[in-house]
């Protein structure tokens, strides 16, 4: 499964994207949360999805679905969807959790689904899971043709009960999850967002109920750039616990388990 990182931050976007960094990518300016799956499958379309493409020269007509984690600016834009059905090459699918009320999409399918279902989007198999988050929020299993696993969590603090019994013993190849708050104690996020020491003690309970295969990697993205160290320190702090952290442009190729290790590019 091949993963790219569109966007890598929270909503503390810095003023250097409309200025000096407006056509380059910088690691410590992070543009809105986002992950390009196979070229065909999007995580979520904020402020900066479109300049995000343009900026790696990718192409957004190959994309046929799109996945919602909330309906937060900076997760979502109607105008920024409209845009990629207007490349899309046929109907973009477009999926957020059942409830939402969403202005149809010109070009666009709309698919509301519950927490639980289980759904193809193009060659994925995809399962909706309930977020610990607001604005109708969803974390996403992900599994690919190639039987890798991934679990996108992203916005959300820790997981609801309902989600981390339907995550036991899913063995994830990858894990994408929230780290909106730093390597500190105390902040007032708690409910909607993690912080370092939370991923800390998640990832131990993953690693024992075997959420995490044995190999898995946890990668951490959604960095809130004015609560946490510059990247370069941030990631290799993060490395030494076994962590990658995400920046944008980044590219993760995530084996299932058993196959040849993940590596990041």
């Amino acid at each position: 499964m091949h993963v790219r990182f569109m966007g890598t931050g929270a909503a503390d976007f810095s003023p250097r994207l409309k200025t000096d960094l407006s056509d380059k990518l910088d690691r410590d300016a992070r543009r809105s949360s986002s992950v390009l799956i196979g070229g065909t499958l999007l995580i979520d379309c904020g402020p900066h999805v479109t300049d995000s493409f343009r900026i790696q020269g990718l192409e957004a007509s190959r994309v046929t679905d799109l996945l919602l984690t909330h309906l937060h600016d900076d997760h979502f834009l109607p105008d920024r969807a409209a845009a990629l059905a207007a490349a899309c090459r046929g109907a973009l699918r477009i999926w957020y959790r059942a409830g939402a009320e969403i202005a149809p999409i010109p070009g666009a399918e709309m698919r509301p689904v519950q927490p639980g279902e289980t759904f193809d989007a193009g060659e994925y198999t995809v399962r909706a899971l309930a977020a610990n988050h607001t604005a109708y929020p969803l974390h996403y299993d992900i599994e690919g043709p190639d039987g890798a696993r991934l679990f996108y969590g992203c916005d959300g603090a820790w997981v609801l009960y309902d989600t981390f019994y339907a995550m036991r013993r899913r063995e994830y190849d990858g894990m994408i999850l929230d780290a909106t708050v730093g390597d500190y104690t105390g902040d007032f996020r708690l409910g909607e967002h993690n912080s370092i020491p939370m991923i800390r003690l998640m990832t131990a309970s993953f690693k024992t109920e075997r959420v995490l295969a044995t190999e898995g990697k946890v990668c951490l993205s959604h960095i809130a750039r004015t609560l946490h160290a510059p990247h370069a320190e941030l990631a290799a702090a993060m490395e030494k616990e076994g962590y990658l952290t995400a920046y944008d442009g980044m590219q993760w190729e995530i084996a299932p388990h058993g196959d040849a290790a993940d590596g990041e590019k």
